[in-house]
């Protein structure tokens, strides 16, 4: 029962270890075409890093976007007041 038990710690500490200790043990390598040897365990974390860098831009930019379109819209409508001050003034169109 204690050696099941040893066991399970041991998978449960392992699948919940730093890549740093998996880097260690596994040695998983990838080439390109120039022979350049990559470890896939370094190149997953480099990916997950951009993918992570990218987000947080993708946040930013939508909040930019989003500024943007509200200030057209203030624009517009500050447009579409003056017109319609100076159609009043000048007795071109009633309503506009």
């Amino acid at each position: 029962m204690i050696m099941i038990l040893k066991k399970i710690k041991s998978t449960i500490k392992w699948f919940f270890s730093d890549t740093d200790d998996l880097r260690g043990r596994y040695r998983i390598y990838c080439y390109d075409k120039n022979d350049n040897e990559y470890s896939l365990i370094e190149l997953c974390q480099q990916l997950t890093r951009h993918v992570i860098k990218l987000e947080d831009r993708i946040k930013v930019l939508e909040e930019e976007n989003i500024g943007m379109t509200n200030a057209l819209y203030e624009l517009e409508n500050s447009l579409d007041a003056r017109i319609d001050i100076l159609a009043e003034h000048c007795m071109v169109i009633k309503d506009v």
